[in-house]
This record gives structure tokens, C-alpha cells and sequence, in this order.
């Protein structure tokens, strides 16, 4: 039982990890566009 715990505990972290690194590489590409655009606006 203990050993099923821990597999599950593990399973769970490693997605919240994964969904973590998507939203943080999401708000990575939002503001590298943000930039992007504001120097094509003043080129």
C-alpha cells in the first residue's frame, strides 16, 4: 500500500512539474512577442 502511495505521490509531482514548465514557458513566449513588437514598432 505504502508503495502504491508513493508512485501515485510521484505520478501527481512530476505532472504538476510538467504543467508548472508549460505555464512558465508560456509566459516566457508571451513576453519575448511583447518585446518583439515593441521593437518592430519603433524600427
Amino acid at each position: 500500500m505504502e508503495l502504491a502511495c508513493l508512485v501515485l505521490l510521484g505520478i501527481l509531482g512530476f505532472v504538476v512539474l510538467v504543467i508548472a514548465a508549460g505555464i512558465i514557458a508560456c509566459e516566457c513566449e508571451k513576453r519575448k512577442r511583447k518585446k518583439n513588437e515593441q521593437n518592430v514598432k519603433r524600427g
